[in-house]
């Protein structure tokens, strides 16, 4: 029972992220934080699947290490409500003019320990846009970024894994690589999560 709860989880963060690109590193330096108070709160999308921004940790023990003390002063910590709830550590940061958010788990229901070694800790991102009361998370496409890989457009360090990706790119590279293609529709999904606040 436990293993289809953390699937059916799993499968309703991909539905939420797009095609969910992941990354050993994140997209953000201390430099590039930003916070915006106005995200703080519950939202809900049009399958009443609930997404609560807070500027504290729900659970006092974290899934994996916890960052600086910097990055952790600039950090939401967002609960995923679907079939089983996850919190994740999140971080907003501007690159160029888009806003983008980093998704980092923080905790999960997964009691079992050795089920935990295998689990690598990753992040993913999406494109962020609020809209007073409206909330738009816009992910990244990886099958297009797969595809620029393929032709040899882009040089992005990753691994292949059973025809998913993982980038491994450093930080400076991953930013550049998002900076030089934030303008082309293909980057992203083209159905984006709308949320609007919960009131």
């Amino acid at each position: 029972m436990k293993r289809l709860k953390n699937l059916l989880f799993m499968l309703g963060v991909a539905a939420l992220f797009g095609s969910c690109v992941t990354s050993v590193h994140p997209i953000y330096t201390e430099e590039d934080l930003i916070y915006d108070e106005g995200l703080l709160g519950d939202w809900v999308s049009e399958d009443s699947t609930v997404f609560s921004f807070r500027n504290k940790p729900q659970n006092s023990m974290p899934f994996y290490k916890k960052d600086s003390k910097d990055s952790a002063s600039m950090a939401y910590y967002a609960t995923y409500y679907d079939k089983v709830p996850a919190e994740f550590k999140v971080h907003m940061v501007q690159l160029d003019k888009y806003k983008y958010l980093d998704y980092f788990i923080h905790e999960f229901d997964l009691n079992n320990e050795l089920a935990q070694t295998t689990l690598f800790p990753v992040h993913t991102f999406t494109k962020i846009e609020r809209k007073g009361d409206s909330l738009i998370l816009t992910g990244f496409d990886a099958r297009y970024i797969i595809k620029l890989l393929e032709e040899r457009k882009i040089r992005i360090k990753h691994e292949m894994s059973d025809g998913n990706m993982l980038l491994t790119a450093p930080t400076e590279e991953l930013q550049k690589f998002i900076i030089k293609y934030a303008d082309d529709p293909e980057l992203f999904d083209d159905d984006p999560s709308v949320l609007i606040r919960k009131r």
